[in-house]
């Protein structure tokens, strides 16, 4: 088969993308096409261009024919892609993921300065890369112009011709230069990439993590090491039955989980709030004074009274109960938190641990414990700053706060952290179990905001006020045009 190619536009780890577009371009012909006469027997037979994103997709190439994709590109193509994949994953070799397609953003992310030379890697898709690894810069995720999210597949979906938005917003121009540069040869410069790559799958010390929620210089050592624990290995172990949803371990870590989140809930009010202990108390009671609207909300107040219902999903922003704690366990059985929100991700790590560990002698109790608190800690820290941030944006809008909004100051949220363990033998009969904690580095920004009762005056007035929450209303002011107003007002503040 006659194609416009040459084995040097090939750079090492470069993804099929890449090397599609440049086919594309080289010989104006649109992706579709490529499929047609690449693809396989199957994908042939298909009328029309109804060929499904399975057959489009990257890692196994399923819908191509082998033999003319090494025909055209003149080597050993799915092989190529194979070790590529084979070689970026391999020191993952003992995680619970058994699909490799995993570890890859199914949307395309690319440098511009690897895109201008015809160059996509693998490495820009893998999920713990957050950088180009060749030039040190960020990775875009979306066209620039119109925002629109490319699928990581050979598709004409959202994309024109070639390296082409369907917006017309070229990625890179080679109208002048065409090939001319393609040839160049790129080297990975991100010191951690490489002493990934050179990891061996043998190595004693494993990692535990979240993939979105970890970087690659965490799992090389590349961040720095907040803190060390040593458990021994044969202590405080529990069985795998142990383990289930409704066994006293969980009951144990639920009240666990909420003496963290009080220590969290401390720090934040007495720490980073201290002045603000009014605010909290009026925004939270529903405070106001008689025959008036409620008053303005301080931003201090409001980040800390939201933070608190996202992490612990409450049903409403306002205290339910004003006399005690309004935490409680509502399940009988299974497994939950009181930090509701991170219950999955909890669940995960443990999975993950346990999967990862000596199973049959069972699990070490107090490592699990360990883990839970280390997470739970830091991230109830970081989703207070993440509302803290925005908090006086937000209340400057005026339409309602819904769920879209607060998953997108969730999303800011960035836990990046990773637990690396090691067993070392000491004695012949004992064994010591070392969990490390690597966190990213990461400037938290307190913002100074003018708060609405800075004076003695109006902190006073705030003591006099009285509650007006739904419930106050519907007992105290019956039959008043009262309710509507609170009504309307907490579902305002509501999401």
């Amino acid at each position: 088969m006659n194609a416009i190619w040459r084995k040097e536009w090939v750079n090492e780890f470069e993804s099929p993308w890449s090397l599609f577009e440049k086919l594309s371009l080289a010989n104006v012909v649109n992706r579709d096409d490529i499929l047609k006469i690449l693809g396989s027997k199957d994908v042939k037979a298909i009328k029309g261009n109804m060929i499904g994103n399975i057959r489009r997709e990257f890692f196994d190439l399923s819908g191509f024919d082998e033999e003319l994709l090494t025909e055209v590109f003149n080597y050993e193509f799915v092989e190529k892609v194979k070790s590529s994949i084979e070689k970026i994953i391999s020191p993952l070799d003992y995680f619970g993921h058994s699909n490799s397609s995993s570890w890859f953003f199914p949307q395309l992310r690319w440098c511009n300065e690897c895109l201008s030379v015809g160059h996509h890697s693998w490495l820009h898709q893998f999920r713990l890369i957050d950088k180009c690894p060749y030039h040190n810069c960020p990775l875009f995720e979306s066209c620039p112009q119109c925002k629109t999210i490319f699928p990581f597949l050979l598709s004409n979906e959202r994309m024109e011709e070639a390296f082409t938005c369907k917006c017309g917003y070229k990625l890179v121009d080679f109208s002048n230069e065409l090939w001319n540069n393609w040839n160049t040869q790129i080297r990975i410069n991100d010191i951690s990439v490489i002493n990934w790559l050179s990891k061996s799958r043998s190595e004693e010390s494993r990692y535990l993590f979240l993939p979105d929620q970890c970087n690659i210089n965490l799992v090389t050592e590349s961040s720095p090491k907040i803190a060390t624990e040593h458990f021994s290995y044969d202590k405080n172990l529990i069985k795998l039955d142990d383990l289930s949803y409704h066994s006293h371990f969980n009951k144990e870590l639920y009240s666990r989980n909420i003496n963290i989140f009080h220590t969290v809930d401390r720090y934040i009010r007495k720490k980073l709030l201290k002045n603000h202990k009014h605010c909290i108390h009026q925004f939270w009671n529903l405070l106001k004074n008689e025959d008036e609207e409620f008053p303005t909300i301080c931003p201090y107040a409001y980040a800390y009274v939201n933070w608190r219902k996202t992490l612990l999903k409450l049903e409403y922003f306002h205290r339910k109960n004003t006399r005690g704690d309004d935490i409680s366990r509502t399940k009988m059985s299974g497994f939950e938190l009181a930090t509701d929100f991170i219950t999955n991700e909890i669940k995960t790590l443990f999975e993950e641990f346990i999967t990862q560990s000596e199973k049959k002698r069972g699990i070490n109790k107090d490592a699990l414990f360990w883990i839970h608190d280390q997470w739970t800690l830091r991230f109830g820290i970081k989703l207070f700053y993440a509302w803290l941030n925005c908090a006086e944006n937000v209340l400057k809008r005026e339409k309602r706060v819904n769920w879209n909004d607060v998953q997108q100051i969730v999303s800011s949220v960035q836990t990046k952290l990773a637990f690396k363990y090691t067993t070392n033998q000491f004695k012949k009969s004992e064994r010591t179990l070392t969990l490390e904690l690597y966190v990213s580095p990461e400037v938290m920004v307190y913002p100074k905001y003018n708060c609405p009762n800075n004076t003695m005056k109006k902190r006073k007035n705030i003591s006099r006020m009285k509650p007006f929450t739904p419930l106050d209303v519907a007992i105290n002011y019956k039959g008043s045009d009262l309710k509507n107003y609170v009504d309307a007002y907490v579902k305002k503040y509501n999401f």
